[in-house]
């Protein structure tokens, strides 16, 4: 495996500068993997003018292989050490891998008890049986607020009861949608799971439908590598109307579960993996996006709409309102039990942060799968890779309307 990833291969012409980079090239899956006491041991490139020719020689000492020992934490002093051990990915006699130190890292740093994290070892040989994993946090303020551009407030206490447990209280006020919201989730235990309790107040008027919603909610959820399930309780009462032609109350008692499978590499800019979405090679990428819902009632009726569905918008179809896909009534659009959307979307990148997209997009959501009749929304876009994410901006003419709308949103949609 290291001799086939030495770039230099013969009746090449030889130069220093690729020289250099095919050392460093052989030298790196080592550093990477099992063995980051890696180091040139020597090299030689001797020239023959004569016979434009030359032989290169290449010694590499790979050192001991490494594994995991125990973690040695420092900068906890809020928080139990406890959270930081459970965030750990690895268990100790595993071989050492430079990306398992990185999600390490992203775990610490996604968990919300720390501003900064930073995971590394020692390479020393004398260490590498057992080396000891050097974690070093900076803990987040044990209480904190912040306001949003959507007139949003947010109350976290990190450590309730001094056990590392989490009560956040968040309010949202929008144009067409207010929030309140309240959970106390428990850190990560020694096996990966997270548990919390929940509840929600929402009062929404999208499209017509005016409805007011209570929700209380249970939930169990673990992150094993590329697998996140989750398993939840939730009761959920609702009033629902639409102008003087409904005036509903809906009520559940739900149990969910979710499994997710991601491949996507990194978070930010996925440039190989799966999740409806294939790549091709230089500057483009080919993005497929498809949703279908279903729910498995004779009728709606006393279902909350937050089981129910409606479609248009930035992350459904472009070229219509938000959620205005749905069963059209005097003064509104109510939510229904089908929902079947999709996206062909190319992007291509004119440098390291600036690219274009062009997209179709098409879909409905109707009572029925027979009456899906789905409408079409196509147009083109702009893209820029921010330090926080995927910056679109899109432009996008629906046919059924024969209008143009604009479409903001950040991220990526998986």
């Amino acid at each position: 495996r290291v001799e086939r990833s030495f770039t230099l291969k013969q009746g090449m012409p030889f130069r220093q500068a690729d020289w250099e980079a095919a050392k460093l090239a052989v030298l790196r899956p080592l550093l990477a993997g099992a063995y980051p006491a890696a180091q040139i041991e020597a090299s030689e490139a001797r020239i023959d003018p004569a016979a434009q020719a030359a032989d290169l020689t290449l010694t590499l000492d790979s050192g001991p292989a490494f594994f995991y020992g125990q973690p040695a934490i420092s900068g906890s002093r809020r928080y139990p050490e406890s959270i930081v051990r459970n965030l750990n990915p690895v268990s100790p006699g595993k071989p050492v891998r430079q990306q398992d130190l990185l999600d390490y890292q992203t775990a610490l740093e996604s968990s919300g008890y720390y501003a900064q994290a930073a995971v590394r070892i020692e390479p020393d040989p004398a260490l590498a049986a057992a080396v000891p994993l050097q974690v070093e946090v900076v803990e987040r303020p044990e209480i904190s607020t912040d306001t949003g551009a959507r007139v949003q407030a947010s109350w976290l206490d990190r450590d309730i009861l001094d056990r590392g447990m989490r009560l956040k209280l968040d309010a949202r006020l929008e144009t067409a949608r207010q929030t309140g919201a309240a959970e106390l989730a428990w850190p990560r235990t020694v096996k990966g799971y997270e548990h919390g309790l929940g509840v929600q107040l929402k009062q929404e008027d999208i499209k017509g439908q005016e409805t007011r919603s209570t929700v209380f909610a249970a939930k169990r959820s673990r992150t094993r590598g590329q697998i996140e399930s989750t398993l939840s309780l939730q009761y959920q009462t609702e009033q629902q109307s639409i102008a003087d032609v409904l005036d509903v109350r809906n009520q559940a008692l739900t149990a969910n579960y979710a499994w997710t499978q991601r491949t996507v590499g990194r978070a930010f800019y996925p440039r190989r993996g799966h999740v409806l979405t294939l790549q091709g090679g230089g500057n483009g990428r080919l993005v497929l996006r498809g949703e279908f819902g279903s729910v498995l009632a004779e009728s709606r009726d006393g279902i909350p709409t937050d089981f129910l569905f409606r479609a248009g918008g930035d992350n459904s179809v472009r070229g219509y309102a938000y959620q205005s896909l749905g069963r059209t009534l005097t003064g509104g659009v109510a939510s229904v039990r089908y929902l079947a959307t999709g996206s062909a979307e190319y992007n291509y990148f004119f440098n390291r942060d600036w690219g274009m997209a062009l997209f179709v997009d098409a879909g409905d959501a109707a009572d029925s799968p027979g009456a899906l009749s789905p409408v079409f929304g196509y147009g083109v876009g702009a893209r820029y890779r921010s330090p926080v994410g995927p910056v679109n901006l899109d432009l996008a003419y629906g046919e059924a309307t024969a209008k143009f709308r604009l479409h903001f949103s950040l991220g990526v949609s998986f």
